[in-house]
């Protein structure tokens, strides 16, 4: 009770909140055409130092690609192409002017955005298959496509009714705290109505040098999909977490400058209570390299462990635990976590108009190279993808396609029978696992008054029983089950009516069949989503 009272009084005088967006929010519309501005100038040749995989960027971060492309001008020669490149760096050193500027200041907002939505969803959630047979892999999530990618709000079957505000005080330049309370009401005929007043974020941040460290609630995404990867995303609840990561890129000295600009990101963080094992820990890290210009690639290793009831283990092999990697090859892993591994690829074209390639993987499990096919097909997930930045000449068109290929096993796990989730949704991509999936996403913002996003979705998902044997080296299917087939057209629109006031109409559609695997079980599921988006002026600052 006295959590949710305090909700309610961070949400109603939001003047009490002290909060700074030191991190760039990759679900907010207005904060989403900041990384297309970024796409967008990088397609343009204007940025060489950047790492995609490891996102939210902080706001120096961004302020740092902003004057690095704004020296880069001379590059372009083609007049409507330079016109383009201008308009975007204008937009951009208006949001970010306090940086570039770097002001240090005591600024408060008492209002910074508040945002009144109405969001309408028939598409009920459809639980993750649990029993895979013998291997004892389980996972206790839920997937509903139509609602993916939205920080795990809890939108339900029915009329959702939404609050949400911010306000941002600066405690000079070094240090901020970021919060955004947000209210949920549910209404539904004939079941009782609900709500929910919680966090979407709340953390407190402070920078020095090139080093950020960040204190409470706040999303990882790392990948260079939309909205993270197939390891973090922005699909599930953000988590509560310290993390510690380089604000810029950095080059290693003596001879590992050849892996040119890099980044190292690291979190630890406490899980919800719903769980197995309530209270496990999670913490994962990142290592990120651009050897080249239009190369990137990034390592990454995350676990689950811990929690009461859980196996117990001494510090020292906890420790050891987490670099997981070395305890396989000398034959002592501990096995008291649900470990992942993960690598991302890109490449990226200049000539044909920044045109990017990216792969990513996430390995469940590892084995021998003998066992290559169980390794990365059965206890992997990979998606791969084409982004074109700039489908017309000025980038202000752009369409990307990908792909995702999931084995049985990711995310499940035979000991943490939670899985690889935050409050029932997913860490990584909705896919889930044993699935096999397609989609292609086509936007236009033909200035930053308006934008449109339509995409089209084809997906696939498994319910066979799995068999393990041979020391778990080998798989095969135990029990045929029916899949469920989904077909999904998604379009969103965002018009600013006038200064500090933008609207963003959504509308969703689903065609299902064999819905929860059941033959014959087809259904049509549908969203409409309505939200307004209001950025008062106000400020109190003292320099």
């Amino acid at each position: 009770m006295m959590k949710k009272a305090l909700c309610l009084v961070l949400l109603l005088f939001p003047g009490l909140v002290f909060a700074a967006p030191l991190n760039v929010d990759l679900v907010d519309e207005n904060d989403v055409a900041v990384y297309d501005s970024i796409d967008r100038l990088t397609a343009f040749g204007l940025i060489d130092t950047l790492n995609k995989g490891q996102r939210p960027w902080s706001r120096n971060e961004v302020a740092r690609m902003i004057r690095e492309a704004k020296g880069n001008l001379e590059r372009i020669d083609n007049v409507p192409v330079e016109i383009q490149a201008r308009q975007t760096l204008k937009f951009l050193s208006k949001r970010y002017k306090s940086e570039l500027d770097d002001v240090s200041e005591i600024a408060f907002y008492p209002l910074r955005e508040v945002s009144f939505e109405y969001l309408f969803l028939d598409s009920p959630n459809r639980q993750v298959p649990i029993n895979v047979g013998n291997s004892g892999d389980e996972i206790r999530a839920v997937i509903n496509p139509l609602i993916a990618y939205r920080k795990g709000r809890s939108y339900q079957d029915t009329h959702n009714f939404g609050i949400e505000t911010t306000s941002e005080l600066d405690l000079t330049k070094y240090f901020a705290v970021w919060a955004a309370p947000n209210f949920l009401f549910r209404v539904r005929e004939g079941a009782p109505d609900y709500v929910r007043i919680g966090f979407d974020d709340l953390y407190g941040r402070t920078e020095f040098s090139n080093i950020g460290i960040q204190l409470g609630r706040d999303v990882v995404a790392w990948g260079q999909a939309r909205y993270g990867g197939i390891v973090n995303s922005t699909n599930a609840t953000p988590l509560d977490m310290l993390k510690i990561s380089n604000v810029s890129p950095f080059e290693y000295p003596w001879i590992f400058k050849f892996l040119g600009p890099s980044s190292v990101g690291f979190y630890f963080g406490i899980m919800e209570d719903n769980r197995i094992f309530p209270r496990d820990y999670i913490t994962g890290l990142k290592v990120t390299f651009q050897p080249w210009r239009n190369v990137e690639f990034g390592l990454s290793g995350e676990l689950m462990s811990g929690g009461r009831g859980s196996p117990k283990a001494s510090l020292g092999k906890r420790v050891a635990d987490f670099f997981g990697v070395f305890a396989t090859i000398v034959n002592d892993d501990p096995n008291i976590s649900n470990r992942l591994g993960g690598m991302d690829f890109l490449f990226r074209i200049p000539k044909w108009r920044g045109l990017e390639f990216y792969y990513e993987l996430l390995l469940e499990d590892t084995q021998s190279i003998t066992h290559w096919n169980t390794m990365f097909i059965d206890y992997a997930m990979h998606q791969a993808g084409i982004f074109m930045p700039r489908l017309n000449d000025i980038g202000t068109q752009n369409l990307r396609f990908e792909f995702v290929y999931a084995g049985f096993r990711p995310y499940r796990h035979h000991q943490f029978k939670s899985g690889w989730t935050r409050n029932a949704r997913i860490l990584g991509n909705e896919m889930g696992p044993d699935s096999i999936g397609a989609a292609i996403t086509f936007e236009s913002r033909p200035t930053y008054h308006f934008v449109q996003t339509h995409q089209f979705a084809v997906e696939n998902r498994g319910s066979d029983l799995y068999f393990m044997f041979n020391d778990a080296t080998e798989v095969r299917v135990e029990q045929h089950n029916p899949s469920e087939t989904r077909y999904r057209w998604m379009s969103a629109f965002t018009l600013e009516s006038k200064p500090q006031v933008d609207w963003t109409l959504g509308f969703g559609y689903e065609r299902i069949e064999q819905f929860n695997f059941v033959p014959g079980s087809n259904r049509n599921n549908f969203l409409v989503n309505l939200r307004m988006n209001i950025y008062p002026r106000g400020k109190v600052a003292k320099k």
